[in-house]
Order: structure tokens, then C-alpha cells, then sequence
């Protein structure tokens, strides 16, 4: 990972084009890849392939790869659409845009992970005390999300332009 991302850097530094960098990105995987085949095979593993063993993987999973293909057309199907009604243009300014909402809800799964032993034990011990901490942890949440909302709301052109730059502006509220 440091000689690729030093790869990286030096491609930054030089202003190298975009395929330069997803080639950095394949580098990591092909890297990757090879030393855990390599590590594979110094422990005196075998590789072999079991037809039967991959049908059946395949059958307890097959619900759930088509449940994940529907998701990833599902999540992906409104820039596609936008960028047939509008512009690709359009389609990098939408996808600033998600990419900074779809940026901090982390905070709250952290929120709510810190919270959940306690008021998981709270349920056996005292239910009046778990619903009153459910109801504290379900408005801290609602609040940090409307907090964050005005945030992004009022310094969209801020966040915008120190983010991704100029160029996206038209990614912010007008």
C-alpha cells in the first residue's frame, strides 16, 4: 500500500490524467491479489475447484447476489436517468452532492452503537427508564440530522467549493 500510494502521489505531483489513477487503484488489488495467492501457496495449500461445492454456495447465495445487483441498479439508476435527461455534467454536480450527504452518517451509527448495550440492558431492568433513553437517543438523532441539514443547506457553496472545488458549484442549494 505505500508504494501504490506513493504511486499515487507521484501522479498527483506530475498531474497525471484520471486513468492514471485508476490504474493505481487496479495496481492495489493486482498487488494484493498476488501476495495472498503467493502467502496461499507457501502454506502448502492446494488449489482445487469443487464444481459441487460452488453449485451449492451458489444456490444458498443466489438470493441474496440478486437482493445486492438490485441494489447497486437501484442506487445508481437516478444518475443514469439524469445524465439521459439532462447532462453528464448534471451527473457529476448530483453525485458531489450525495457523495457529501452520504458522507456523515457515521456519526450516527457510532451514536447509536455507543448507545445500543445500555439500553439494551435497560429493557430487562426497567422500562420506563429504556423507553425514556430510546425516545433521548431517537431526538438526539433526529436533531443531529436537522442540525447537519441546516448546515449543509446554508454553507452548500462553502462545502462545495473546499471540497471538490469551483467546478461543482452547481451542486449546492440555489
Amino acid at each position: 500500500y505505500t508504494l501504490t500510494s506513493l504511486f499515487r502521489i507521484y501522479g498527483l505531483i506530475t498531474n497525471k490524467d484520471i486513468n492514471w489513477f485508476a490504474f493505481a487503484v487496479s495496481l492495489d488489488f493486482i498487488v494484493l491479489g498476488i501476495l495472498l495467492l503467493t502467502t496461499y501457496l507457501k502454506n502448502c495449500y492446494k488449489l482445487k475447484f469443487s464444481f459441487d461445492l460452488a453449485k451449492q454456495l451458489f444456490n444458498k447465495s443466489k438470493h441474496y447476489l440478486f437482493a445486492n445487483i438490485m441494489v447497486v441498479i437501484y442506487s445508481q439508476i437516478d444518475k443514469i436517468i439524469l445524465g439521459n435527461m439532462i447532462s453528464e455534467e448534471a451527473v457529476g454536480c448530483y453525485s458531489a452532492a450525495t457523495q457529501l450527504c452520504n458522507a456523515w452518517p457515521f456519526v450516527l451509527v457510532a451514536i447509536i452503537d455507543s448507545a445500543s448495550p445500555i439500553i439494551i440492558e435497560l429493557f430487562n431492568k426497567d422500562k420506563e427508564l429504556f423507553n425514556q433513553k430510546l425516545k433521548q437517543l431517537y431526538a438526539s438523532i433526529f436533531y443531529i440530522g436537522v442540525f447537519v441539514a441546516l448546515i449543509f443547506t446554508i454553507f452548500s457553496d462553502l462545502i462545495i467549493n473546499i471540497v471538490f472545488g469551483v467546478e461543482y458549484i452547481d451542486a449546492s442549494v440555489p
